[in-house]
């Protein structure tokens, strides 16, 4: 990635720009190898034709559109760290993870350029495209009736994401997922995607158009305005579950950094508790992640030696997992 244009300007003054003003090139791609893969793995199935990209708020597919938009914070490295900064988090900031969604996002585009929603075959395997969305998916850890290609069992969310993780996954290598899924429910969904992937060899797609809507150089808000807006978006705004929970364990003026004890026990952490709880993985995990996140805003710092914190936040964690489930704090926003 090149060197960030932003780098002489304060947090604030970036802060403070209307997104359209923002220089970064607008016909950019973060990862320019990953989208040339993309496109030799089409050509490689004989699909002649390739998505068209455009950088915009989020990740997304629009109905309609042959191609994809991806996030415009990731053409510049000065914005990722302030959306890490600010959100938490942003998809797509390696080539390995930005490779994997691009995979996903192209289901969708071919899906608008062939109308294979429309396919009676795809609705019984897959079901109703237009389903109303939820606002939030309780995934079901280790289900077979899915592939995995996204974290957090996105394939479970939508029967349009369903579509788009396998087909993300009939990309790749054909012995690997053959192999993989053979004794799954969702070789079923693979094989109809291989299916209906083999009846377009050649084939020229019945929606050709180039539009991109919601394109970053049209977007008036400021950068904190956007960052506000993907809190939002994406259920962060709510109060942490662990918010009051952890003064007896860290402060802000302890010795050790979180980030570092973290690092070095949470695997272990999440051992032990799923020893004494009997708890899905999943969802210990996601206990663990939001207990980080308000260690991160609050930049606490251990109070204790890292043994002894480790084990007073293992019982933490236990002592609150019941009401952390009962309030669906496990729940994926959409």
């Amino acid at each position: 990635m090149t060197q960030s244009k932003l780098s002489h300007l304060t947090d604030e003054e970036i802060l403070s720009m209307p997104i359209k003003d923002l220089p970064i090139d607008p016909c950019a791609v973060p990862f320019p190898k990953a989208i040339t893969k993309l496109k030799s793995e089409l050509r490689r199935r004989d699909i002649d034709w390739t998505p068209h990209v455009w950088a915009s708020e989020e990740w997304f597919s629009p109905d309609g559109v042959p191609g994809f938009a991806f996030p415009f914070t990731l053409l510049d490295p000065r914005l990722i760290r302030l959306e890490k900064k600010y959100v938490g988090f942003l998809e797509g900031s390696t080539e390995k993870e930005f490779l994997k969604l691009v995979r996903h996002e192209c289901a969708h585009a071919i899906d608008n350029a062939f109308h294979l929603r429309k396919l009676k075959r795809r609705q019984k395997v897959f079901g109703i495209s237009s389903t109303p969305y939820p606002s939030y998916y309780l995934p079901v850890a280790h289900s077979k009736k899915f592939v995995r290609h996204l974290p957090q069992g996105y394939a479970q969310a939508h029967p349009e994401e369903d579509w788009a993780e396998t087909f993300a996954v009939w990309l790749g290598d054909k012995r690997q997922w053959r192999n993989k899924y053979q004794d799954w429910p969702a070789i079923v969904k693979l094989n109809l995607v291989d299916e209906i992937m083999n009846e377009l060899k050649f084939k020229y797609p019945q929606t050709t158009n180039h539009k991109t809507p919601l394109h970053f150089s049209q977007d008036t808000r400021t950068l904190k305005q956007y960052f506000k807006w993907r809190r939002s978006s994406l259920g962060l705004m709510r109060k942490n579950f662990y918010n009051a929970k952890l003064d007896s364990v860290f402060s802000s003026e302890g010795v050790l950094e979180t980030r570092d004890f973290f690092k070095k026990h949470e695997q272990h952490i999440c051992r032990n508790l799923k020893k004494r709880t009997n708890l899905n993985s999943a969802i210990i995990k996601v206990m663990v992640k939001e207990l980080k996140q308000e260690c991160k805003s609050k930049d606490f710092r251990l109070k204790f030696s890292m043994e002894r914190s480790k084990k007073a936040v293992e019982q933490i964690v236990q002592q609150h997992s019941l009401e952390f489930i009962k309030k669906k704090r496990h729940r994926v926003f959409m």
